[in-house]
């Protein structure tokens, strides 16, 4: 043992061990090299971040989407203020109708803008949107304070507000230029949700609507959705029919020949009124979410041909939506769908029965959310 001992020489021992140091140097780095790992001087990969020529995050992106789809909505109303003023007498009333309804999504957008503005690459289009917008709502709060009475205003505030909402048509059109810029670099998997909806293929898909909800077709009239007694099966609660002093209208549920069911709600106007909703079956307490779609179907006929507005309000006046819809004397279901821009658990949804004193049948409402 003495021998061997004296054989092996610090000399050879510390070559021994620096061989080992470096093969174990050479086994950790060599390995290390190809691996993704990141570091300093490493940026993360196009599959998780935007790549130069995109540049969007998921806010600017995402408000970008929401200016396309209340500009939109702004066309929509827009037009509906262009056949009220291709009347030979423009109707004051059917204008201060739309004038709220534009202001409340002029309003809720402002979150959205406010991102627009603070990112470099979106920051001259957030401020043209600023400018419009404000411009908008001023003009329509002015008019606002005139009397429904002052026809001269409103109707110029009609006109004003078509000649306004046309001006976004370009704003839109350069949000919409920046969208496709981000979409033709950005890779498939960074917006999951655009391409998965339509299939509906699985039970895990994140819908928490559909799960308590009627699915995102439109609901048959037998069903109500968030309505209470739909088809007036249980008698007329929770359903109220507000009528004003100058008119004059009863409410019976009637079962002689009803739409769906076996009943349905009958209005018999004895004296009519001017003010759509001044004879209006209502029902209160119907919660919205904002960013929800959703669908209104009913059932309706009506002694004589007619139209009557379905609208849904706040508690406050404010309309959030309303159509005016033909009735015929036979039974048709009529619907549409809108956008909620708020959350109101106790919205109220009317069915408006002014300028006719024809008698209506109503069945079958349903207010659903969308898919």
């Amino acid at each position: 043992m003495s021998r061997l001992a004296a054989r092996v020489s610090p000399e050879i021992v510390a070559g021994i061990l620096s061989v080992a140091v470096i093969a174990l140097l050479v086994g950790v780095r060599v390995p290390s090299a190809p691996a993704p790992q990141p570091g300093a001087s490493e940026t993360p990969g196009p599959s998780v971040a935007p790549s130069p020529s995109d540049g969007l995050s998921a806010a600017v992106r995402s408000a970008l989407e929401t200016v396309v789809l209340i500009n939109g909505r702004l066309a929509d109303a827009g037009h509906e203020l262009e056949g009220e003023l291709a009347r030979a007498d423009p109707r004051a009333p059917e204008i201060a109708v739309v004038l709220p309804r534009i202001v409340a999504q002029t309003t809720a957008i402002g979150q959205q803008v406010t991102v627009l503005v603070a990112d470099p690459r979106t920051a001259s289009l957030g401020a043209d949107l600023v400018t419009a917008y404000g411009t908008l709502a001023d003009l329509i709060r002015t008019a606002l304070r005139e009397s429904v009475q002052n026809q001269a205003a409103y109707t110029q505030a009609g006109k004003t507000s078509v000649a306004l909402i046309h001006k976004l048509e370009p704003l839109t059109a350069r949000a919409e230029a920046i969208l496709r810029g981000s979409l033709q670099t950005r890779p498939p998997t960074a917006s999951p949700s655009v391409s998965q909806a339509p299939s509906g293929s699985g039970a895990g898909s994140p819908e928490p609507s559909s799960a308590s909800n009627p699915p995102s077709v439109a609901p048959s009239a037998a069903e109500g959705g968030l309505i209470v007694n739909a088809g007036f099966e249980a008698g007329p609660e929770p359903w109220v029919l507000r009528v004003i002093p100058e008119a004059a209208a009863q409410l019976t549920i009637d079962k002689a020949d009803p739409g769906t069911g076996t009943a349905s709600a009958r209005v018999d106007i004895t004296t009519g009124t001017e003010a759509r909703s001044g004879i209006s079956l209502v029902q209160t307490a119907v919660p919205i979410r904002a960013g929800q779609s959703y669908i209104v179907r009913m059932m309706v006929r009506a002694a004589d041909a007619r139209d009557l507005r379905i609208r849904l309000s706040a508690t406050n006046g404010d309309t959030y939506v309303a159509r005016v819809l033909p009735v015929t004397t036979t039974w048709t279901t009529v619907s549409f769908t809108f956008d909620a821009l708020v959350d109101d658990p106790a919205a109220e949804l009317g069915i408006d029965l002014g300028r006719s004193d024809a008698t209506v049948w109503i069945d079958g409402v349903a207010l659903s959310p969308t898919g």
